[in-house]
Order: C-alpha cells, then sequence, then structure tokens
C-alpha cells in the first residue's frame, strides 16, 4: 500500500491536520451560552502587564509600553468600570486610572496607556480591574 515510511508520515501528518482544523472549525458550534445565568453585580479582576521585560543572557532590562483594554462582550447589557488601579511588583498602590465611573455599552471598549519611560511598576506590574 505504501511503498515507503516517508509516505505514510506524509499520509499520516494530513490526516493529523485535518482533525485538527476540523476540531477548531466545529468547537464554536458545540459551544453555547447559558441563558439562564445570573447578572453579575460586580467582581474584581486582576491582570498582569508586561512594561517591562528581560532579554538576553544577561537579562537586560527593557522598558515598553503596555495597554490595559478592558472590552465588554456581553451582546445585550452594558457594564459599569468602577476601578482599574495600578499597582507595583511589589504590590504597592501606584496610581487610579478611573476617575469617574466608565460604562461600556455592548461590545464597547475602553483602554489605559503605560508610555515606555513609564518604570513605576517594574516587571511584575498589574491592575485590579
Amino acid at each position: 500500500m505504501f511503498h515507503c515510511k516517508c509516505e505514510l508520515i506524509s499520509v499520516i501528518t494530513r490526516l493529523l491536520i485535518k482533525t485538527i482544523v476540523l476540531s477548531v472549525c466545529l468547537l464554536p458550534i458545540c459551544a453555547h451560552a447559558n441563558s439562564n445565568a445570573e447578572l453579575s453585580s460586580g467582581e474584581s479582576v486582576y491582570v498582569s502587564i508586561y512594561s517591562n521585560i528581560y532579554s538576553g543572557s544577561k537579562a537586560v532590562r527593557l522598558e515598553l509600553a503596555a495597554m490595559l483594554s478592558i472590552r465588554n462582550t456581553d451582546p445585550k447589557y452594558l457594564i459599569t468600570i468602577l476601578k482599574a488601579d495600578y499597582y507595583d511588583s511589589n504590590g504597592n498602590f501606584v496610581e487610579s486610572y478611573v476617575k469617574k465611573p466608565i460604562k461600556l455599552k455592548p461590545f464597547a471598549h475602553t483602554f489605559f496607556y503605560l508610555k515606555e519611560y513609564d518604570t513605576r511598576g517594574g516587571p511584575g506590574a498589574n491592575f485590579i480591574v
């Protein structure tokens, strides 16, 4: 049937790729949201921010710009962002980026930008939203 191991490996590889592609394409069809779920009255989310990274064998520190993007993925209800508090690597509060509540309509988003020269957070900076 197969003339060499290379041909067999090629056939198996093609079948494996087709299986993976079909799985990825059909997976969303199997997923559905729970329509009976209750609305959340609020929660906090921890978000890592990578504004400083290390590179190379000598761990050279690179300063990066970073962005916290907050999106309302609910197709029906708006959400209200009450806080986006920035903390440094030691867990110390740095700054609050939300001065007044931000209302996001369905599928809307807002973002907060940290400039590359803002080194206050360090390599373990994070937001609590």
